[in-house]
C-alpha cells in the first residue's frame, strides 16, 4: 500500500511538472518585436554616436548659402542693360540671404535631409529685382565710364509693401519709357525713309500718282511720329515722377528691430563711378523671398531599422536619446524588469534560470519516481491497482517531460538571441536542461513498465491446490 501511494504523489506531481512546462514554453515564446526593436536601438545608439547636430548644422547652412548668394559680378552682369553698359565688380560673395531654422535634433529633419532629394529653405530678394532696381538708378546717375559695384548689405525689415509697390511701379514706368522711345525711333526711321523715297521719286520725275502718294504717306509717317513723341514725352515724365518719388525715400533698416520674418526688406548698394568716383550708397526696397536650396544628403539618418520596428510614428518628432528611451520601452518582458513582491528581477535573468527552474522541477520528479519504484518487494505482491503516473502513452510522456522542456528552453534561447543575450552560458544551461528531461523521462518509463508488471502479476490465476 505504501508504493501505490507513492505512485499516486509521483502522479500528482506529473500534472504539475507538465503546466509548468507548459507555462514554460508560453512565456518563453520569442515576440517578433524584440528583435527588431534590439535592432533599431542599434541604429539609434551609432547614430548618437556618430552624429554632432551642431557641426552637421552648420556645415549644411553654409553649404545653402554658399550655394544661394550671388557674386557681385554676376550681379554687375545682369545689371548691365539699357542705358548702363559698363558695370563691374569683384567675384567677392554678396550676403543676402539667410537659411531658415531648422532641428537637427529632431529625427524627421535628418531623415529628410538624408534623402537624395535633401533641401534647405533660404530668404532674401530676388536677383532680378535687385539688378532692374539698380539699372535705372544706375542710368540716372548718368556716368559715361560706367560704375563698380563694392558692396551689398540687406537688413531685416525698414519698408513695407507701398514702399516695394512703388519701387516695382519705376520699373513698369521705365520699360513703358523705352518702349516708347524705340517706337518713337522706329517711326522716325520710316520718316525718313519715306522722306528720301519722295525726294527721289521727284528727282527722277516719276509719275504725279506715285509722287503724290510717297508725299501722302510721308505726311502720315509726320504725324504719327508726332503722336508717338508725344506718348514718350508722357512716358518720360511718369517716369521721371515715380523715380522722383522712389528716391525721395530714405529706407533705413531699423535698428534693433524684432520683426525675424519681414516681408520686405531694404538693401543698401555701394556704387562707385569709374574711373575713380567717390563711392555713393543707393537704398531701395525688395520682397523677401523664400526658395528652396539643394544640400549634400546626410547619408546617415535613414533609420530604416527604426521603421521596421513600427516605431517611427512615435520617435520621428523627439531626439535621439528619447527615441532610445522610447525603444527600449517597446521591449515585451524579455528585456524588462518583472516585479515580485518589493523586488525586480530582469526579464533576461528569467530567461537565463527558466531551463533550470525546469531541471530542478523534473529533478525532483525524477527522484519521486525513483522513490516510488525503491520500495517494490516482489515477494510481498502490493493489494490494490498501481497506477501508471502520466499519460499511460509513451509519445505523450515523451512530449509532456522532454519535448515541452526543449521547447521551453529553444525558445528563451531564441529570446535571448532577439536581445543579445550571452548565449554561451546559456546553450550549457539549457544542455543541463535537457539531460535532466531525458533523465527524468527514463525514470519516468521504468515505472510505468513496473506499474505494468505488478498489474499482470496480480491478474494470473492463483496455482491449483
Amino acid at each position: 500500500m505504501a508504493m501505490q501511494q507513492r505512485v499516486m504523489a509521483a502522479r500528482s506531481f506529473f500534472w504539475v511538472v507538465l503546466t509548468l512546462n507548459a507555462l514554460a514554453v508560453f512565456a518563453a515564446v520569442p515576440a517578433p518585436r524584440d528583435a527588431q526593436t534590439t535592432k533599431a536601438l542599434k541604429e539609434l545608439r551609432a547614430f548618437r554616436t556618430r552624429f554632432d547636430p551642431r557641426q552637421k548644422k552648420q556645415a549644411l547652412i553654409q553649404e545653402a548659402l554658399r550655394k544661394a548668394n550671388p557674386t557681385l559680378d554676376q550681379i554687375a552682369e545682369r545689371t548691365r542693360g539699357a542705358g548702363v553698359d559698363n558695370v563691374i565688380a569683384t567675384k567677392k560673395r554678396a550676403d543676402l540671404y539667410s537659411v531658415l531654422d531648422f532641428d537637427l535634433t529632431r529625427l524627421y529633419a535628418v531623415r529628410e535631409l538624408s534623402s537624395p532629394k535633401a533641401e534647405l529653405s533660404v530668404k532674401g530678394p530676388e536677383i532680378k529685382q535687385i539688378a532692374e532696381s539698380l539699372r535705372w538708378r544706375l542710368a540716372r546717375m548718368g556716368s559715361s565710364k560706367g560704375y563698380r559695384l563694392l558692396s551689398l548689405k540687406c537688413s531685416k525689415g525698414g519698408a513695407n509693401k507701398s514702399d516695394f509697390e512703388l519701387e516695382r511701379q519705376v520699373e513698369v514706368s521705365r520699360q513703358a519709357a523705352l518702349k516708347a522711345r524705340r517706337s518713337y525711333l522706329q517711326e522716325v526711321n520710316a520718316r525718313d525713309l519715306r522722306d528720301r523715297v519722295l525726294e527721289s521719286r521727284v528727282k527722277h520725275r516719276a509719275s504725279r500718282k506715285r509722287i503724290r502718294k510717297a508725299r501722302k504717306e510721308l505726311v502720315e509717317t509726320k504725324q504719327e511720329v508726332l503722336k508717338r513723341r508725344t506718348t514718350l514725352d508722357e512716358t518720360r515724365t511718369a517716369y521721371q515722377e515715380v523715380a522722383e518719388r522712389a528716391e525721395a525715400f530714405n529706407f533705413k533698416s531699423e535698428a534693433g528691430s524684432s520683426n525675424e520674418n519681414p516681408t520686405f526688406a531694404v538693401l543698401s548698394a555701394s556704387i562707385e563711378k569709374l574711373p575713380k568716383g567717390k563711392p555713393s550708397e543707393v537704398s531701395f526696397p525688395v520682397a523677401v523671398v523664400t526658395r528652396k536650396i539643394p544640400v549634400q544628403p546626410l547619408a546617415i539618418g535613414t533609420f530604416v531599422a527604426l521603421e521596421a520596428a513600427g516605431l517611427w510614428p512615435a520617435t520621428k518628432f523627439v531626439s535621439a536619446e528619447k527615441a532610445i528611451k522610447i525603444a527600449e520601452n517597446n521591449y515585451s518582458w524579455h528585456n524588462k524588469g518583472l516585479r515580485v513582491s518589493t523586488f525586480i528581477v530582469g526579464g533576461p535573468t528569467v530567461l537565463y534560470l527558466l531551463p533550470l527552474v525546469l531541471a530542478f522541477v523534473m529533478s525532483v520528479f525524477t527522484l519521486r519516481c525513483k522513490h516510488s519504484r525503491a520500495g517494490y518487494n516482489p515477494f510481498k505482491p502490493e493489494k490494490g491497482v498501481i497506477p501508471k503516473v502520466g499519460f499511460g502513452i509513451s509519445y505523450f510522456d515523451f512530449g509532456a517531460i522532454v519535448a515541452l522542456p526543449l521547447v521551453a528552453t529553444a525558445f528563451c534561447g531564441w529570446s535571448l538571441y532577439g536581445i543579445n543575450g550571452n548565449l554561451v552560458i546559456y546553450i550549457i544551461m539549457g544542455m543541463a536542461a535537457t539531460g535532466t528531461s531525458v533523465w527524468c523521462y527514463r525514470e519516468l518509463a521504468i515505472l510505468n513498465t513496473l506499474s505494468e508488471d505488478i498489474q499482470r502479476t496480480s491478474m494470473r490465476p492463483p496455482a491449483p491446490k
